[in-house]
């Protein structure tokens, strides 16, 4: 179980690892294992169906906000994470199942505006 906090201010509801959360007037947030947060550094949510449609369709996760790790190698909000390494990512879970695959670095494929990069990410 986990627990959504905006604003300083706790939000009840059923959150558990990889289950997508939305509260009244909130969009939807998707709360990873606490583990690979804490490995990544990252807070990320599934696009949205409009966010999809103006990157031609592809699936992706939107940055939420990066810390630690991800903060340190460039990520920000709004980037969104399109594979890592070769292996496309789409859901909160698959990102977690691949980060945990990984060594000490994760290339990220990352699209910033119209730019795409891959970004190494230390993960421990």
């Amino acid at each position: 179980a986990g627990e959504l906090q905006r604003a300083g201010q706790a939000l009840t509801g059923p959150a558990s690892p990889g289950r997508q959360v939305c509260a009244p007037g909130l969009a939807v947030f998707s709360i990873a294992p606490q583990a690979a947060a804490d490995k990544l550094g990252l807070a990320v949510r599934e696009l949205t169906p409009e966010e999809a449609r103006r990157m031609n369709g592809e699936k992706g996760l939107f940055v939420e906000r990066a810390e630690g790790p991800a903060a340190a190698a460039g990520l920000r909000r709004g980037d969104v994470i399109l594979a890592i390494g070769s292996t496309p990512v789409s859901s909160v879970e698959q990102l977690v199942e691949l980060s945990k695959q990984a060594g000490k670095t994760v290339a990220l494929l990352v699209q910033r505006d119209n730019q795409r990069t891959y970004v190494p990410l230390q993960t421990g």
